[in-house]
């Protein structure tokens, strides 16, 4: 045992000096089963491959390369973008050792038949390649260009970053690789949401390093019609969202000739004759008029608009496809055009009295009918301009007889309707009757769902699972030809809920277990592997600037998004270039205030020239806001107008005023004041409160009723009435720092998003199980043994800072401190407190689901109550909260009762059951507790030991799923205890949102969270109602960090601070999707990556618009940097406002001091 303490103690050593480059994934109760993976594994897995251990160095940016292809220009460019992916940018390299001799000589990537450079990649490319390294040299062979780019990027696999930053590779390696599945494609839909160009591009690099071939391109819907067409441009003028919402012909060269260097070929889907609503914004004539109670133009919901589908009636239908598909084909080199045909709803068809005498006429009997004359129609037009159509497979399923060589891509299977066969007997049916198939059905990506694992089970993300273990030839009985016939599958993800804050964290690496599922051979099928070169291959997908999420608890390294040396976001990865209720006003507030008044006249604004004035000018809290709020007022990049000239009606002055004196309180406490007013009257605003924290809430609604109108004037409503105050004084958001670090800036980020919601708590799991972040002045060994690495830790500066930051927000930090479970990563360095589990008389013994090999405090040691005692006090003296979340939750005693010397101990100190054990512990922490006056809060698992706790205590309860909790809540309160409500706010347990037919709201993840009635139920008197503070939404990082935090918390945390602040008569969901979808666009404008709730957009600054404002600097924190007011002006009542700063920066050992100031 003492030798592998000090090797694992030499790991810690050497991991010091070291650059992360594979997953290090920490197991505690669950420990997985698998072979671990080595932080060269490739992805996906090779049909033959053959390494050794030993190593060559690789000289950092200098490697000969060497082809008797470089004039082919996508050879050419292909070397020169590997160039970082081989040496990543801010990652430390060292130049190979002076005496070593094994250094990698030369790369060499040769076409084996002569000099063939095929321009586009097609169905029956050859990508099969060898790859071979012997004797310091790398050799790279395929009869075409496409196998030479995929044999290079498992080159680019097998490089990497050892443990003394020297680049590495294997010295002997032998592979020989092709692919399973010629078809292997994503298909991303850009009509309900737009996704920028650069998202695009970026998301065809990420297929590229996954072997992916195929980008299918669902370019119009319903919603919106993005695709700028030469021949009828005003389908694009007048369906896109927007002007700025549009790929032009530009636009879409650029896709493919990005996709064409990466050996991806760009099949572009024109879905019809259903999903085409936004062709009637220009074509209305091409259109169906649906028809209910003999009347035209009749929308009845879930079943028809008022106009739907193409009227296969119209003969200008058929001209207007013929000239559209013409001019698709010439534009798209791939030889294949997606045809859509799915999901046609002929009830509109059948209510149109024009339409069913025409099927008399033509002698059509039925809808059936109706959809084989269209195909027939739209496939001929396919024969004359010889291009391969591909459909989804409701035309098939219809029995309309289709055109050998036609695709049938089929997406539907009994999982998602009881009236649909399983996906494997459509494949069957469908290739035995001699079409080519394409397989989606169960991997719809949107389709999201939280990924934790099960205990009986050996496999960690049962997202990945699900999406891994899919077996294309599952119960497929057709002959051997028949089986050619399926050419592959396509990874989906429609976009009623994506865009591009969160496209490339839903899809990646979920989407590379697909790939390695269409690539590799059908035996590599083992999950228990997978899952730790997928995690070692999400590594490296960071490393090349992509935030993929993540899969295992753990890290990357120092390269994760938000950490120093992350890579998303640099330049050399970067291309820069039917629903009801009332729709909301683009200056909707949220959270909702308790009165308002406004009317729809505006004044204009001044753009950067407002006048702010107050009588607490003095307060840092104040000055800092009102610094803080000009890019809030005034977004930078966007265009704004200056009044007219002869305007009068122009907002003059901002006014902060506290009523009663000149109060700055420091720190915002549980009892804190945040009630405030706001007055538009006569061309003045007025705020006003009795205390900082309510001038806060008052600016942050002042902020949001400021808006850029159509001609880019900035305008406020002329009159407006509001008083607000919370309904709850306890509005937090729980974020856990130790499954998965969250670097400082992302923190940062997400105090100011709960500022701009009003939540005022922010409660910080700092420790867990997997990793000790937290840097303890008393015990740094804590956080030097059990965090992930030196660069994964909060130094005593980061807490200040995130404390700081919090404090001029008028947030409470509460640091969480879990005990006496969850404490693993203590053992790291201080064994001597922790619990050794017993199993068949033996210690140290894990059993898979119960309990690790040593796990939870030991009650019976002294030392884990003096260790308990000193930093309980130097928690208590680092944080102003005067509160400690204790945790106490999970605290699995099968481990305490397994252990012979803790049962001999239990009976010396009158315990006989694991319930005294609890209370024993319990009592000894509080104790602690009330020594240094501090409140103790828990979660309710100590509580429901019936522990007695004391009356100060404050409860968090978290189970009762199904509404419930509601019990737990009112049995707490009764018994006088204080509480705060999470259980159906645990925000990481994500599902897919989409709307069902029985409800008229587009977003269900929004509904649930957003009609919580933290009351309902309740049976106690007003007293004890009182005890209910408030809630809190949590976000447990099993499956989140920096990469996804954000997008998965945001908007959806935003309903749950409506429902914390506003009165529970604001409870109207169908009204509440509207003006939340107004604040998701609001955040995006303030650089806040928040997902879609509806479809639609925002504007040109949506994430990879040329106008975001996602890591614009005025939304950044890279730096710590405090500000100070130093020149305090003489009180005065409505006075003009000058605010002097002072900065400091510390850099390395230098300190540049300077000061600015600035006048509103």
């Amino acid at each position: 045992m003492k030798a592998v303490i000090f090797l694992l103690e030499l790991f810690i050593f050497l991991s010091y000096f070291s650059v992360k480059c594979e997953i290090t994934y920490i197991e505690v109760k669950y420990p997985l089963e698998g072979q671990r993976s080595p932080p060269n594994a490739i992805w996906p897995h090779p049909q033959q491959i053959s390494v050794n251990t030993d190593l060559l160095y690789v000289r950092p940016h200098d490697i000969m390369i060497y082809s008797n292809i470089i004039t082919c220009d996508i050879i050419a460019k292909a070397i020169e973008r590997y160039e970082p992916i081989f040496f990543p940018p801010a990652l430390t390299m060292h130049e190979p050792p002076t005496t070593a001799e094994n250094i990698l000589q030369s790369l060499t990537l040769n076409i084996q038949d002569g000099n063939q450079c095929e321009q586009y990649i097609q169905q029956t490319s050859n990508e099969t390649y060898t790859l071979t390294i012997l004797r310091e040299m790398a050799i790279v062979e395929a009869s075409s260009v496409w196998g030479l780019l995929r044999g290079l990027e498992t080159f680019s696999q097998l490089i990497y970053i050892d443990e003394q930053n020297y680049v590495v590779i294997n010295s002997s390696v032998n592979i020989t690789d092709s692919p399973r599945f010629n078809h292997r494609g994503i298909m991303l839909d850009t009509a309900r949401h737009f996704l920028p160009v650069p998202i695009i591009k970026k998301n065809l690099d990420i297929m590229s390093y996954n072997k992916l071939n195929v980008f299918h391109w669902h370019l119009v819907d319903d919603q919106s019609f993005p695709f700028e067409s030469t021949s009828f441009p005003d389908l694009s003028r007048n369906g896109a969202f927007s002007p700025d919402h549009v790929y032009t012909p530009a636009d879409v060269a650029d896709v493919i000739e990005h996709a064409r260097l990466r050996g991806i070929r760009v099949i572009p889907e024109i879905d019809t004759p259903g999903h085409t609503f936004s062709w009637s914004k220009s074509m209305p004539e091409l259109i169906t008029v649906c028809w209910a109670n003999g009347k035209p133009y009749q929308a009845i919901y879930a079943v028809q608009g008022e106009m739907e589908i193409f009227n296969p009636s119209e003969p200008r239908v058929f001209t207007a496809m013929d000239t559209l598909l013409r001019e698709v084909k010439q534009r798209f080199p791939s030889n294949h055009i997606h045809l859509g045909m799915d999901e046609v709803y002929d009830k509109c068809w059948l209510s149109n009295p024009n339409i069913t005498q025409w099927m008399q006429t033509m002698g059509i009997p039925d809808a059936k009918g109706i959809h084989t004359y269209y195909a027939d129609r739209i496939l001929n037009i396919m024969r004359n301009i010889n291009s391969t159509p591909i459909v989804w497979q409701d035309v098939w399923d219809e029995k309309v007889e289709l055109p050998e060589g036609t695709i049938i891509q089929v997406w539907k299977d009994k999982s998602t309707s009881s009236d649909m066969d399983s996906w494997a007997s459509y494949l069957n049916q469908a290739a035995n009757q001699g079409y080519n198939v394409i397989l989606s059905s169960p991997w719809y990506l949107n389709f999201v769902s939280y990924g934790s694992y099960v205990t009986n089970t050996s496999v960690m993300n049962l997202e990945f699972f699900k999406y891994y273990e899919v077996e294309p030839f599952r119960e497929f009985n057709g002959s051997d030809e028949a089986r050619k016939r399926i050419l592959g599958g396509e990874a989906c993800l429609w976009a009623e809920f994506a865009d591009g804050t969160n496209l490339l964290p839903r899809l990646w690496p979920k989407a590379s277990a697909v790939a390695e599922r269409l690539w590799s051979a059908a035996s590599v099928n083992k999950s228990e592997d997978a899952q730790f070169r997928l995690d070692v291959h999400r590594c490296r997908l960071l490393r090349r600037g992509i935030p993929a999420q993540p899969l295992l608890n753990g890290y990357c390294g120092n390269y994760e998004l938000g950490m120093p040396r992350s890579m998303v976001n640099h330049p050399a990865f970067n291309y820069e270039n039917p629903v009801w209720g009332e729709r909301s006003p683009p200056n909707a507030i949220w959270p909702h205030p308790q009165q308002i008044s406004v009317t729809t006249d505006l004044l204009y604004i001044r753009p950067n020239n407002l006048t702010v004035n107050s009588n607490i000018q003095s307060c840092d809290i104040i000055a800092n806001a009102i610094k803080r709020y000009k890019p809030l007022f005034f977004p930078p990049k966007l265009q704004m107008r200056i009044p007219p000239t002869t305007a009068e009606n122009v907002l003059q002055s901002l006014t902060l005023n506290i009523q009663d004196g000149n109060q700055c309180e420091q720190y915002i406490q549980q009892t804190s004041n945040e009630t405030y007013t706001l007055t538009i009257f006569r061309e003045m605003a007025i705020v006003e409160a009795s205390s900082v924290w309510g001038l806060l809430r008052g600016l942050e609604t002042f902020s949001q009723l400021i808006y850029i109108d159509e001609q880019n004037y900035v305008v406020i409503n002329s009159s407006v009435s509001i008083i607000d105050s919370p309904r709850f004084n306890h509005r937090g958001i729980m974020l856990d720092t130790a499954r998965h670090f969250l670097p400082v800036p992302i923190i940062k980020k997400n105090l100011d998003i709960m500022s701009y919601n009003k939540l005022n708590v922010f409660h910080w799991h700092l420790v867990d199980d997997q990793s000790f972040p937290f840097e303890s002045t008393a015990f740094p060994e804590l956080s030097r043994k059990g965090a992930f690495s030196p660069d994964h830790v909060y130094t005593p500066a980061d807490v200040a800072d995130v404390i700081e930051h919090a404090r001029l927000r008028g947030i409470r930090v509460i640091p969480e401190m879990d005990t006496p479970g969850h404490t693993y990563s203590w053992g790291k360095s201080m064994p001597e407190l922790i619990t050794v589990c017993w199993a068949d008389g033996k210690p140290y013994q894990a059993i898979y689901g119960v309990h690790g090999a040593m796990e939870v405090f030991n009650p019976s040691e002294p030392r884990v109550y003096s260790t308990m005692d000193t930093l309980l006090r130097e928690v208590k003296q680092r944080f102003p909260s005067n509160y400690i979340h204790l945790g106490m939750d999970e605290a699995y005693d099968r481990c305490w009762l397994s252990n012979p010397n803790l049962t001999q101990w239990m009976p010396t100190v009158n315990i006989s059951n694991v319930k005294g054990l609890h209370a024993y512990y319990a009592d000894r922490i509080l104790n602690i507790m009330r020594n240094i006056s501090s409140t103790p809060i828990v979660w309710q698992d100590v509580w429901d030991e019936n522990v007695t706790l004391p009356q100060d205590t404050i409860i968090q309860v978290w189970k009762g799923d199904n509404g419930l909790w509601g019990p737990y809540l009112d049995k707490a309160a009764k018994q006088g205890y204080d509480v705060i409500l999470s259980t159906p706010w645990y925000l990481n347990l994500i599902s897919y949102g989409k709307y069902n037919t029985n409800a008229s709201l587009m977003n269900l993840e929004f509904f649930k969270h957003y009609e919580i009635e933290p009351l309902m139920n309740f049976t106690g008197t007003e007293e004890q109602k009182k005890h209910i503070l408030g809630g809190e939404a949590c976000v447990w990082a099993e499956f989140v960090d920096s990469t996804n935090l954000l997008t998965t918390l945001w908007p959806r945390a935003s309903a749950v601070a409506e429902r914390l602040w506003s009165a529970a008569s604001v409870n109207k969901s169908e009204d509440a999707q509207f003006r939340l979808d107004v604040h998701r666009c609001r955040l995006l404008r303030r650089g806040i990556p928040a997902q879609t709730i509806l479809p639609g957009y925002c504007g040109n600054y949506e994430l990879g618009m040329a106008r975001s404002m996602i890591d614009d600097p005025a939304f950044n924190y890279q730096e710590s940097t405090w500000i100070d007011v130093i020149t305090p002006l003489p009180s005065a009542t409505a006075a003009s406002i000058n605010v002097f700063t002072s900065m400091s920066l510390l850099l390395i050992m230098k300190i540049t001091c300077f000061m600015i100031s600035f006048r509103y």
